[in-house]
């Protein structure tokens, strides 16, 4: 399951892209930040504000010495406050997690949630709800920043790779992705579900937010699979396909089953030194990327935690109960 040196790495990627949203958000006004919203906490600050304790809520129950107490709530009223909090608590963590022992992330973890629910799961899997947790609620911040008239940089995961290289990043090891495909998998089903009584005009209905549909977005997050694995298997792709429109819930559905079943077959063997191999893609014409294998998979778990954030606001709007998919959800099932 997940190692020292892959949590190391998808905090990083979490710190980075979170660094970008505070950058975005610090010249707006007070009303721009509280400005409502009918996605995420409500509004920018309050997304913000709740990806920060969320954060701290955790380490809490991690390494309780290391991070006691909560800030009071008029502390973290601004960006700025924000922004030094944030700071603060990814210093601590750091050194926390560079004092673990190598074994220490299969260990598990005991802890009560606000609704004294109680629980036990490996510290590993619970670093990867933080970090997927993150990423979550970023697509709905970004959202907001776009409707405020904010341009809105690309943060997939690559992205840090493209900004400070490559080697800035570590390769996963093959269980952690493994783990994530297999997530992925099943919260694209439990979206599926929750689709499949809408009506067509549900389903095409324009949104500012994704690829502009609920189907849009749910046949994207598929292609996008699909287009990677073609560019594992068979060489770079010059173009990303355009969506079949005429899918409905169930031919999507056994689309994206067929895609993970190819996906599974072709990684079932993946060994650390796979993970090295130099993929290349070339998303559009004139575009070409060239990323070690591991990076590439990262890539693709994270875009569909971001895409189904938004797939999830969708289906509220058009009066559809959305399904909880965090990665708690997942691992609280017992898989």
């Amino acid at each position: 399951m997940l190692n020292l040196q892959t949590a190391d790495d998808y905090f990083a990627y979490l710190d980075f892209a979170r660094d970008h949203l505070l950058r975005l958000s610090a010249p707006l006004n007070d009303d721009a930040l509280r400005r409502p919203f009918a996605i995420g906490l409500g509004s920018l600050l309050e997304t913000i504000r709740h990806l920060y304790l969320a954060e701290r809520v955790w380490y809490q129950r991690w390494a309780p010495t290391e991070f006691s107490g909560l800030p009071a709530p008029e502390s973290l009223g601004s960006i700025a406050q924000l922004a030094d909090a944030f700071q603060s608590g990814s210093g601590a963590r750091a050194n926390w997690l560079r004092g673990l022992p190598p074994d220490a992330l299969s260990r598990d973890v005991s802890y009560t949630t606000s609704r004294g629910e109680s629980f036990s799961h490996p510290l590993g899997e619970l670093i990867l709800h933080v970090c997927t947790h993150g990423a979550h609620h970023r697509a709905q911040a970004l959202n907001m920043l776009r409707q405020l008239g904010v341009r809105v940089p690309w943060l997939d995961y690559l992205a840090r790779a493209l900004e400070q290289g490559a080697a800035a990043c570590a390769l996963p090891d093959p269980a952690t992705v493994q783990a994530l495909f297999a997530y992925g998998d099943w919260a694209n089903a439990s979206v599926l579900d929750a689709m499949q009584p809408l009506s067509a005009a549900d389903l095409d209905r324009a949104f500012p937010m994704g690829l502009g549909s609920l189907r849009r977005t749910m046949i994207h997050i598929r292609d996008a699979e699909q287009w990677w694995l073609a560019n594992w298997r068979d060489g770079p792709r010059t173009q990303f396909p355009a969506p079949d429109e005429s899918l409905g819930v169930e031919s999507l559905r056994a689309r994206f089953r067929q895609t993970a079943a190819d996906r599974d077959a072709h990684l079932s063997s993946l060994t650390p030194a796979d993970l090295a191999r130099i993929v290349t893609a070339s998303p559009r014409p004139g575009v070409v990327r060239e990323v070690p294998l591991g990076l590439s998979l990262n890539q693709l778990c994270y875009h569909g935690v971001h895409h189904r954030a938004q797939a999830l606001n969708m289906l509220r709007h058009v009066g559809a109960q959305p399904p909880t998919i965090d990665y708690i959800a997942w691992i609280r099932r017992g898989t």
